[in-house]
């Protein structure tokens, strides 16, 4: 049978996977607190959307860029820019916590909190 047409089956398949994420965000989020990086809270979704612009040397997209490749190129970690979600104010990144194994984020936090005390 079609396992789309299996309502009982996707309803709790689509729990589960809300439970997971939730589980995720939690401890991305409580990664984010004991690092001392500020991020907007979410309802829901894959993503933080973590709060650089006390480390901006400007507020500037420029700014915003800059460290955006500091974190790549020195921590290794790709976060998204604000720029590119079109957020107007600098310094916004959004880290996606589902595309990576959790201990893989918690790890690119520790590397960002590093950079950030650098």
């Amino acid at each position: 049978g079609d396992l789309l047409a299996d309502q009982e089956w996707s309803d709790r398949y689509v729990a589960l996977l809300q439970r997971r994420l939730g589980d995720v965000y939690r401890q991305v989020t409580a990664a984010l607190d004991a690092a001392g990086i500020p991020f907007v809270p979410a309802d829901g979704g894959i993503f933080v959307l973590c709060d650089f612009r006390s480390d901006l040397t400007a507020q500037t997209p420029a700014a915003e860029a800059a460290l955006w490749r500091r974190f790549l190129e020195k921590g290794h970690v790709n976060l998204t820019p604000g720029a590119a979600c079109r957020i107007q104010e600098p310094g916004f990144m959004r880290l996606c916590f589902a595309a990576e194994p959790t201990a893989t984020v918690l790890a690119g936090i520790e590397r960002l909190a590093a950079l950030r005390s650098s």
